[in-house]
């Protein structure tokens, strides 16, 4: 056992200890009757009605991706939902919903003469939904008589339980019936025979029945049935009533919590048990039902706390078979040892109570045999009523692999999946046995024998040290092209490359080089500020200016009024007054009074765009001349018209001042950024340089590589990673990481043995051990957990297998050299499946970590490349300790914190793959709430002027598909686009309005004219005229105000105009003028 897995045991002293073993049964089965009674009550025989249904059409294909099987969990829980609705509404019960089997029972709480009836109008009702979800059949049977009702289960999980024969005949009718089809016994049927219409059926022949039993379909309703249905609530009413019964203030609070869980993507280890024997014990006690049932619960209640034990979850009890989960919602870094420990456990508590049975009770052998296998499921929430019921969908190959395992296993033994073994296999025994067939595909199955005598323990890996080597050449020109600011000349440089091939390395490099030399200045573009004019001026001034985020608009007046009139304090010119209005008003949508709102207020959109270039340009200029600046904008393959069109106008400014400019993207040709390419070289030829960054070359990488880690003796590995890196250093060290984290490679001991003197290879016991000479003769190598022997004259290692011998004569010992930390593959490396993708990767890692890590990365992504920290806490409100878990993300190099001036911390992703992947696997519904939370967030730090974050929150609302809030911004930041003259981001915003259309609460006409006139007016200025008049005319239509339909109608005659069609355009005012006739005032 491992040392956490020892703690954890450590920890659990508070459990309630196995029975003690002198107790007899009969006193064991009292003391759970005692304790069932205590708990109000253990179980009745009584009249039930019960339904049981086969559900075909979830199930997943091979080739399915996470994505299509999270839309797969997320529609099974919604017919799961429905399902539950309708039994509810007939007043029974839902057992058990896992995979395609369902039950339900009427009568187990209050017995009701129409429980019959209403079970069948329920089945009806549960075909009829099928319609609603295409290639979905569901069979279903139906039983009526007395039946043992009681709770069976742990300490901490209850199930409430039926048994008897009126259940086992409800199971096996079910197999009769066929798609669509609902299918009574005799009993249902001549309890129901005046409501319902049925067909006769074939007898059916039953195991435990001597003669067959007549079986009849259910074809239609009498109306007689409408009794029962006038008094049956709908879901949606018994919602509304439950709900209007809950105090206010914990309606909020229980509608929060129900979308913590509605589809997640995890890791987790399925453990299937199923208990044996209870078919020749149920023959014993078939006149004491209550004795079985005890029994059962018994059984259960010790298996369960085994579970508890190890911290998994009872995900469901079906009867005598039990489903338990390690990984949800409790996440451990060892959750399929956990797991493995738990059966082990679980067949020896079985095997001991079934021991005491035989001798006490001469009862029947009782045993267990376990499934257990591990991988990634889409998990979700099925719970239906307002409560803190947390029920479980669990979804995907893996589940099914489990349950595959349960049932092949004999009894008495424990098979596990390949994942499972392997994660495993350093701590307890396996054997191989025949692989099993899972949707045609064979899957290696192992058998658990028990724990080892002697684990592997594990050790702790060492994140790798980041080193630069490879670009020379880059950092060398950029430290020639620095030199020029102390001459009193500017420079530009564009660093173009794609992403990880270290541009953010070479900016970290020349800034260490730089040091306090010169003034840093840093901007950068995000994808969702494409669409915000100035965005990486924005972003560089708000550090320029130190202004935080809790910052109110009269504070940032203050900072900046304070910052530009120190700049030019002791200039010969104070240009102060002419730069503080328009950088104020422009980059931070700031407002003035006197003086100041003067100079913006009579200027037209060209002329503020103007005075702020100059006034940027100012500000640049000025501080180079107390010190040269380096001004870096980074990621401007995102970069706006304004920011694109600002860079260009001060080029003319970097010729004679101290200006080096900086600019980073990737070689995207159809973006904006590529302008830099092609026409800065030609504006300024002697003082641009653009440095293309290309892939490593092989040497290089084999350098990166060596620098990274020296790893030996594994030239064909070594050859395997650079291939797949394909020369992107960061795709290289993830590759690294993730042999680690999977200790593909660990860190050993090598001794090295000089054999330069011939001598002969001797060995204590007079003979090399054949392994050994079949790994020399075959050129192999083999690795193993101890150490490695190195013998350089045959140029091989090879492994001690046996510590306590030594197979290296003693005359040689004085030549072992002891060399530490070094880096080998331990096992076969050819096995290990290596990614050949980044996003492979990283999926990999974020799909390790533990769940409130991982729940605060996705929260990061979902905010942005830059998390800024405050929308962070306010979205992560859930998580005890961020700072914690922020420290781990930074620890395992998934994000990076930055400094603000004011000693404040914001978090970048490490790199964008890794944010971009990180987002793609936050599921669907989650990722929408959240950008909806961060879109209310931002709306409620910026309500003083949230003009300066409509496209921020456009974007948020717009991907969290929140109809009236998307539509409200996306029309105002479109407008505001427009308003700049960006024309493209105006029509990507309105375009994206378009698609809300319809779905808000409201009408939000008003927002839906400025998106149909604002998308006239720009495909009016792209000469797309029929577009723009189809527009037009949709903004005309639903004005509902003479003078702005007439006004867009003149609109409509201007397009016209322009193709010439003067008589048209001719009518087109007249209907304008004959729509004012009625209010002369206004013509």
């Amino acid at each position: 056992m491992t040392e956490e897995l020892k703690d954890t045991s450590s920890l659990k002293n508070s459990i309630t200890q196995q029975s003690d073993s002198n107790e007899s049964i009969e006193q064991t089965l009292e003391d759970s009757e005692n304790r069932r009674k205590e708990e109000g009550g253990f179980g009745v025989e009584k009249p039930i009605s019960v339904i049981f249904a086969a559900i075909e059409g979830f199930e997943v294909d091979s080739n399915a991706d996470m994505d299509m099987i999270e839309e797969i969990s997320i529609v099974k829980q919604q017919f799961d939902l429905e399902l539950d609705n309708i039994i509810t509404k007939y007043g029974g019960i839902t057992d058990k919903i896992q995979g395609g089997f369902f039950m339900a029972t009427f009568g187990t709480q209050v017995t009701n003469k129409d429980d019959p009836t209403c079970a069948i109008l329920a089945a009806m009702d549960m075909v009829k939904i099928t319609d609603k979800f295409p290639d979905v059949d569901i069979h279903v049977g139906i039983n009526s008589g007395v039946a043992w009702v009681g709770g069976i289960g742990t300490d901490q999980y209850t199930d409430t339980t039926v048994l008897g024969p009126t259940v086992n005949l409800a199971a096996r009718i079910k197999a009769k019936a066929g798609p669509k089809q609902v299918v009574v016994s005799p009993s249902v049927y001549h309890l129901t025979k005046d409501i319902f219409v049925y067909q006769s059926l074939p007898a059916e022949s039953f195991k435990g029945i001597a003669e067959p039993v007549p079986i009849f379909s259910v074809v239609d309703q009498k109306p007689e049935a409408t009794r029962i249905t006038a008094f049956k609530e709908s879901e949606e009413e018994r919602q509304k009533r439950l709900k209007a019964a809950i105090p206010p203030h914990l309606r909020d609070k229980i509608d929060k919590a129900r979308l913590i869980v509605q589809g997640e993507r995890k890791i987790v280890t399925i453990l299937f048990s199923d208990l044996s024997g209870f078919t020749e014990l149920s023959e014993k006690f078939k006149n004491e039902p209550s004795k079985m049932a005890l029994l059962i619960d018994k059984c259960h209640h010790d298996l369960g706390k085994i579970v508890y034990k190890y911290e998994g979850i009872i995900d469901r009890i079906i009867g005598d078979a039990l489903v338990a989960i390690f990984g949800a919602p409790i996440v451990h870094e060892n959750d399929p040892e956990r797991a493995v420990q738990a059966g082990l456990e679980m067949m020896d508590e079985i095997k001991r109570f079934s021991d005491r049975m035989a001798i006490e009770m001469d009862m029947p052998p009782l045993n267990v045999h376990i499934g257990v296998n591990t991988g990634r499921i889409s998990i979700g929430n099925i719970s239906t009523d307002q409560t803190q019921k947390m029920d479980y969908t669990v979804i995907g190959e893996p589940v099914e692999l489990a349950e595959k395992l349960e049932d092949i296993s004999e009894t008495g033994e424990m098979l596990v999946g390949e994942r499972t073994y392997r994660l495993t296999r350093a701590l307890f025994k396996y054997e191989k046995k025949t692989d099993v067939e899972v949707r045609g595909q064979l899957i290696p199955v192992y058998r658990a024998l028990g724990k080892r005598a002697d684990p592997e323990l594990k050790r702790g890996v060492s994140l790798l040290n980041k080193v630069f080597v490879s670009r020379e050449t880059e950092i060398k020109a950029l430290n020639e092209k620095s030199t020029m600011l102390w001459q009193n000349q500017g420079h530009f440089v564009g660093l173009i490359g794609q992403a990880g091939l270290g541009k953010s390395r070479l900016k970290r490099e020349l800034r260490l080089n730089l040091g306090g030399r010169v003034t840093w200045l840093e901007g950068n573009c995000f994808e969702y500020t494409a669409q915000t004019a100035y965005s990486v001026f924005i972003s560089a001034f708000t550090v320029y200016l130190d202004i935080q985020e809790t910052d109110r608009d009269d504070e940032i007046t203050e900072k900046l009024i304070y910052k530009i009139k120190n700049l030019f304090r002791e200039s010969d010119e104070d240009l102060s007054d002419e730069i503080i209005p328009y950088i104020g008003s422009q980059l931070f949508a700031l407002k003035f009074e006197g003086d100041y709102a003067e100079k913006v207020k009579y200027l037209d959109a060209e002329g503020r765009r103007l005075r702020t270039f100059a006034a940027i340009r100012d500000i640049l200029i000025e501080e180079s001349r107390r010190k040269p600046v380096t001004f870096v904008l980074e990621d401007l393959h995102w970069i706006d018209q304004v920011s694109l069109d600002l860079i260009f106008f001060l080029l003319g400014s970097i010729v004679d001042n101290s200006i080096f400019l900086i600019a980073l993207y990737r070689p995207e040709r159809t973006e904006l950024c590529w302008h830099i390419n092609d026409e800065i070289p030609s504006r300024i030829p002697n003082q641009s340089t653009l440095i293309e960054l290309s892939q490593l070359s092989s040497q290089a990488s084999r350098n990166l590589l060596e620098g990274l880690l020296t790893l030996i003796n594994a030239d064909s590995l070594k050859e395997r990673i650079i291939e797949n890196a394909e020369g992107n250093p960061f795709y290289m060290e993830e590759m690294l990481r993730l042999l680690i984290d999977n200790q593909v490679i660990q860190q050993i001991k090598i001794f090295n043995v000089d054999f330069s003197d011939q001598l002969q290879v001797q060995l204590d016991n007079g003979f090399m051990p054949e392994e050994l000479l079949a790994g020399f003769r075959q050129n192999h190598i083999e690795f193993g957990s101890n150490f490695v022997v190195s013998i350089q004259e045959m140029g091989q290692l090879w492994r001690i297998s046996n510590v306590e011998k030594t197979y290296i004569v003693r005359r040689l010992e004085k030549q072992i050299v002891v060399f530490q930390n070094q880096w080998a593959t331990v096992g076969n490396a050819d096995r290990i499946e290596i990614p050949d993708s980044l996003e492979q990767m990283l999926r990999a890692r974020i799909d390790r970590m533990s769940s409130e890590p991982k729940s605060i990365l996705q929260c990061c992504a979902v905010i942005g490349r830059t998390v800024d920290h405050v929308i962070l806490e306010q979205i992560s409100d859930d998580i005890a300790d961020l700072d914690t878990n922020l420290g781990q993300l930074i620890a395992l190099d998934m994000i990076d914190p930055q400094h603000s001036p004011s000693g404040q911390f914001e978090y970048v992703f490490e790199h964008i793959v890794t944010h971009n992947i990180a987002y793609s696997m936050v599921p669907v519904v989650t990722r929408r709430n959240l950008h909806t939370r961060i879109g209310d967030s931002v709306l409620l730090k910026n309500q003083d002027n949230p003009e300066r974050v409509l496209e921020q929150l456009a974007n948020h609302y717009h991907q969290g598909n929140d109809g009236s809030k998307a539509l409200i911004h996306l029309a105002k930041a479109g407008r505001k686009a427009k308003q700049q003259y960006n024309h493209q981001v105006a029509l990507k915003l309105y375009t994206q309005g378009l698609e809300h259309l319809g779905e808000s609460s409201v009408d939000l006409l008003e927002e839906q004219i400025i998106i149909h006139e604002g998308l006239g007016d720009i495909y009016r200025i792209q000469g797309e005229f029929d577009t723009a008049i189809k527009h037009f005319e949709q903004a005309a239509k639903i004005t509902g105000f003479a003078l702005r339909e007439a006004k867009i109608k003149r609109k409509i005659a201007d397009v016209f105009e322009k193709r010439s069609e003067y008589e048209t355009a001719t009518e087109m005012l007249q209907q304008a003028l004959e729509d004012l006739k009625d209010q002369p005032n206004l013509v």
